[in-house]
């Protein structure tokens, strides 16, 4: 028992939910910043393919100040 006559199993509840409330926030933040800089989910289909149109690289438009698209 810890000093507060609690046992000391409820720390483990509070790291669950220390856990839960991180994810909550870092998934929060992420959406966030999709919404802000215009992302969008890819579409996925069964086929062996990969076809990117108007990809954008994040990195670089966040160096170059300004939207980056790929001319290949």
């Amino acid at each position: 028992m810890n000093k507060c006559g609690k046992p000391a199993a409820a720390g483990s509840a509070f790291q669950e939910l220390a856990y839960g409330l991180a994810r909550l926030d870092v998934l929060a933040a992420l959406a966030m910043l999709a919404q802000e800089r215009r992302y969008c989910r890819p579409t996925m289909t069964d086929e062996r393919m990969l076809e990117i149109v108007d990809g954008r690289h994040p990195v670089l438009e966040q160096q170059l100040g300004s939207e980056f698209v790929s001319t290949m």
